[in-house]
């Protein structure tokens, strides 16, 4: 009917942390609706995004989570109609993915997959790609299967090291070397100051506070550089120059953060040439929060202590990305968390 919406909900919302696609078959029926298209509207956990239907065929939708903020739980899926008037639309096989899923088979003899790179643009309607079965065309955004550790990071042995240094006790951390592949990583030592580390190559070892040599990018140090912007962060206050606890220099970052809240940082697409890590000061008022560090819809979970923590995480843990245009540092529970962050630099 006229704006009619099919709404799939849940009575117990889903965790949708291991997943990155959604997707579907549709077909608009050429005979109720005539030929063309129909607009439609999906809706996840009420972030909207529309969207084209032929009427002659039937074609394979699938959308990034990107698009819907990454959320942490699905409790409703709603597609629908756009247009004021009625419309009849069939759909097959709906369902949340995973990168390294393979397309559904062909539903039909005569109709291959069609993939579909979203845009919020009305003109922009659904185009068929002739490739044999199983194969996506190259609009689809590629990615090395998702790799979504969970808990401290000294719980994942199997894991590229994540180098977190207490400033409280640098004796804590014991040299570090990765047995299964030496020339990977080198050895990390803490010295009798907290943030130098000795190292083979001090290209990769964590660069001392206040300094940010090449290939070091900067992402926050005392102000957000201006080609990162915080203003799509979500459910939380963050304050940018808090100047009550810095770490380096005078400001740091201050986040007050509600339930799966996200201070988001957005950039335009930084090239990751000659970057291995993400490496940042993390405090939080208490010790044991969980935070959730995501690159481009990759998971990193850490936790905070109550004194100023140095973390480093390879991006391998992010599937290596190419180019870089989101990184979310988000609260993993729905209790209000308040946390800092100094210091934020790619290298």
């Amino acid at each position: 009917g006229s704006y009619g919406g099919l709404n799939l909900k849940r009575s117990i919302p889903l965790d949708a942390g291991n997943f990155t696609h959604f997707r579907f078959w549709a077909s608009g029926d050429s005979t109720s609706n005539g030929a063309g298209q129909v607009r439609l509207r999906l809706k996840i956990n009420n972030v909207r995004f529309d969207f084209n239907v032929r009427n002659d065929a039937w074609q394979n939708y699938q959308f990034s989570l990107d698009d819907f903020k990454n959320p942490d739980s699905i409790d409703n899926i709603v597609i629908q109609s756009d247009v004021g008037s009625d419309r009849v639309v069939l759909f097959d096989q709906i369902e949340l993915i995973t990168d390294q899923e393979p397309m559904p088979p062909t539903l039909l003899p005569s109709e291959q997959p069609v993939a579909i790179l979203p845009t919020s643009f009305p003109s922009v309607s659904p185009t068929k790609t002739n490739l044999p079965p199983n194969v996506l065309p190259s609009v689809t955004p590629s990615h090395s299967p998702i790799a979504v550790p969970t808990g401290t990071p000294s719980l994942i042995p199997s894991k590229h090291p994540v180098v977190i240094v207490p400033t409280s006790s640098p004796s804590a951390l014991p040299s570090k070397t990765l047995s299964s592949s030496p020339s990977s990583l080198p050895t990390f030592t803490p010295s009798t100051t907290p943030s130098r580390f000795s190292s083979s190559n001090p290209s990769s070892a964590p660069q001392e506070p206040g300094s940010c040599v090449p290939p070091c990018v900067k992402v926050y140090d005392e102000i957000l550089d201006s080609s990162w912007t915080a203003k799509y962060s979500f459910k939380c206050e963050y304050n940018l120059a808090f100047k009550e606890i810095p770490k380096v220099e005078s400001n740091s970052i201050e986040v007050t953060y509600r339930k799966f809240g996200a201070l988001y940082l957005k950039h335009s697409g930084l090239s990751t040439d000659n970057l291995q890590y993400i490496q940042f000061w993390m405090k939080g008022k208490n010790e044991g929060y969980d935070v959730r560090v995501k690159i481009n819809g990759k998971r990193f979970t850490i936790q905070t202590s109550k004194t100023w923590r140095l973390v480093k995480i390879p991006l391998a843990e992010f599937s290596n990305p190419k180019t870089i245009k989101k990184i979310y540092f988000q609260n993993a529970s729905k209790k209000s968390r308040t946390i800092y962050f100094d210091e934020i630099l790619l290298l």
